[in-house]
């Protein structure tokens, strides 16, 4: 609401929702992200003591963008790991602002208060970028009209769409596109064929080798099917190595993203801690835990009705 942007910018500025982050000024991003994250948590106060709330969230989206641009710089494991007077010192630094900031939201909770802390995903090292297209275009499913001068992304490349059998978006994963007749406007895949050209397309990613010799490690999932979703999605070395949905790199594996400079990738594991300040004991989340399950055990926790349309289940505490 507008009186609401007024108010925080009397408080704290100009709203800061996130900083650039791939780009090679580390200093310029640091700075941003401790200022950013200051704001917020200057915010967070503010709205946190003028109302009495019965459910009350944050989000920081500092704490993802602090791996992206400096986990090389505290990982010695990092395949371009690299010593540095200030940036070694980023996350660790950054971790204890956040850290301080939780103690002091901790100093505000009385003890009917529970503290759920919640990432979306985990983070690591990321290897380099697998480019899909370019393995497409080496095995024949993918066929261009003109191999571009430099990286293009694939929507604005020159696809001769009536000899392509697949195509495929970049990202943390891949989603794999098969051009199939009668769902894509100059579709060749006869539909009856979809499972014979999908299980032999699987078949040769799961022989492509990383640039170690060793295999790359291809994890297949299965979309849902819903109108527009990719006929598959993959991932590769584990998570390690992203996905590159460009093309014109004359080679299948690329030392950087192809969006910008990035030295982390998602992985699947992220942070659910649960604090109730009454409970002297802990106990870990089962391995069966997810996201999906984190609304249910908040309406339960909150005695509220959980909507049958929601496909997680509530944690037992």
């Amino acid at each position: 609401p507008p009186e609401l942007q007024q108010e925080l910018e009397a408080s704290a500025g100009a709203y800061i929702p996130d900083v650039t982050f791939r780009t090679d000024n580390r200093d310029q991003v640091l700075e941003q992200l401790f200022d950013m994250t200051r704001q917020h948590a200057k915010l967070q106060r503010h709205l946190f003591q003028k109302e009495r709330w019965d459910f009350f969230m944050g989000v920081e989206i500092g704490t993802d963008r602090i791996h992206h641009v400096f986990w090389k710089f505290s990982d010695p494991n990092h395949p371009k790991h690299t010593e540095h007077p200030r940036y070694s010192r980023a996350m660790l630094d950054y971790y204890k602002l956040i850290d301080q900031q939780l103690h002091d939201l901790l100093g505000q909770l009385d003890d009917d208060t529970l503290l759920l802390i919640l990432s979306d995903h985990g983070a690591k090292a990321m290897q380099g970028a697998f480019c899909l297209n370019e393995w497409l275009i080496e095995h024949g499913y993918l066929v261009v009209k003109e191999y571009p001068a430099k990286a293009t992304k694939i929507e604005q490349a020159a696809i001769d769409w009536g000899k392509t059998v697949a195509w495929g978006w970049g990202g943390y994963y891949a989603r794999l596109f098969l051009n199939v007749k009668g769902r894509e406007p100059q579709g060749c895949v006869a539909p009856q064929d979809v499972e014979r050209v999908r299980t032999k397309l699987l078949q040769e990613l799961e022989a492509t080798t990383a640039p170690d010799g060793k295999p790359l490690g291809v994890t297949v999932i299965n979309p849902s099917g819903s109108k527009g979703s990719s006929d598959l999605m993959l991932y590769f070395g584990d998570l390690s190595w992203r996905s590159a949905g460009t093309i014109g790199h004359h080679r299948l594996f690329l030392d950087e993203n192809d969006t910008g400079p990035d030295d982390a990738v998602h992985s699947q594991h992220g942070v659910c801690l649960l604090y109730d300040p009454k409970r002297t004991w802990g106990r870990r989340f089962s391995n069966g835990f997810g996201l999906p399950d984190v609304a249910p055990t908040i309406l339960r926790l909150l005695d509220q009705p959980i909507p049958a349309e929601l496909t997680g289940k509530p944690l037992e505490v």
